[in-house]
């Protein structure tokens, strides 16, 4: 046991060592020295010793009887150390230190007393991921900034003290975002996800490159660390199916032609849709919700003049899970009349 300076009495409880007309005798040795009879209430089953002075007191306990001269008790010999808590100074080993957010640090009291406890106490944003009472603690960060950690001796006559103080810094982590989970056509291409300005990055295939190159559906994940050794992670979940809408971009409005009216095609993908198409100064020449139905390159049952027309497709559709989705698909129709 450990003690600030007292000004009391400590009792220590001996066991029953189970023999006829015992008597216990105690003795004690102070900071190494012989032992010697023990001061205060030394005959009994139990001792109470007086005050207790700074120092390293072992306390142990002789037998006698009327068969055995003296021999020890089978009880450990108890060890009580008394510290001067106004030279108590309460250092830490060295530790990680800045780290991030999310690291667990390690705080280790430097030359701890031995046998001792120490209690441990964390301000806000700083928590205390270990048992409180020891003479090592693990803290992790949950805010960037400076933070405090109090530790103090925690033994019988400390609590007045002021406990130590150390300062414990938490770097932010970088943030890395992929974007939403998305859907991948082969058809359209490739997908190339990005990780700039970073001091590292490792993608899961473990590739270092900024770019990510997708060219078919699974799970992406990258790690990136910035320039304080910090570190964030994203995934991104990339699923492929393919919605194939084709538009023509010319049609010859006059009878008879084969090409004379605007129709958009897709695979049987598409569950609703709106198409609009306007004039080059923005005036909206058609509008339909039925994805069958053809622009005639009319205006109110009149031709419309040759020339380019953008049309706006929005439309929803069921991905590869039957989930619906919205997407568009936008152009130029160049109208020809023949003179």
């Amino acid at each position: 046991s450990v003690f600030c300076t007292v000004s009391d009495e400590v009792t220590i409880t001996g066991n029953d060592a189970n023999v006829d007309e015992a008597l216990y005798v105690w003795q004690v040795s102070k900071d190494g020295a012989l032992y010697t009879s023990a001061p205060g209430n030394n005959n009994g089953f139990n001792y109470t010793t007086d005050k207790l002075d700074i120092g390293l007191y072992s306390i142990r306990r002789m037998l006698k009887n009327r068969l055995v001269a003296a021999c020890l008790d089978s009880s450990n010999i108890v060890t009580v150390r008394v510290v001067d808590k106004t030279k108590l100074n309460i250092t830490l080993d060295e530790f990680s230190n800045p780290s991030c957010i999310g690291d667990s640090v390690k705080l280790t009291v430097k030359d701890p007393i031995p046998n001792a406890f120490y209690l441990w106490s964390t301000a806000k944003n700083l928590q205390l991921i270990s048992k409180a009472d020891t003479t090592s603690a693990i803290v992790a960060g949950e805010a960037p900034g400076i933070h405090k950690v109090f530790v103090r001796l925690n033994a019988k006559g400390c609590e007045e003290i002021v406990p130590a103080e150390n300062e414990v810094i938490i770097n932010p982590n970088p943030s890395i975002n992929l974007g939403l989970d998305t859907i991948f056509c082969s058809i359209d291409g490739e997908i190339v996800l990005h990780a700039d300005g970073y001091e590292a990055v490792e993608w899961s295939d473990g590739s270092n490159d900024t770019e990510f190159t997708v060219t078919e559906k699974g799970l992406y994940s990258v790690q990136v660390t910035d320039t304080l050794g910090c570190r964030a992670r994203d995934e991104i979940r990339i699923k492929e199916f393919c919605c194939n809408i084709t538009a023509p971009n010319i049609i010859m409005a006059q009878e008879g032609s084969v090409n004379s009216e605007f129709k958009l095609t897709d695979d049987g993908c598409v569950l609703t849709s709106k198409l609009r198409i306007y004039d080059r100064w923005g005036n909206l020449m058609y509008i339909s919700e039925d994805k069958n139905k053809t622009w005639d390159a009319t205006f109110n049952g009149k031709p419309v003049e040759q020339g380019v027309y953008v049309f706006i497709f929005e439309y929803s559709a069921l991905d590869a899970d039957e989930n619906v989705f919205n997407d568009k698909l936008s152009g130029d129709i160049t109208v020809i009349r023949k003179k």
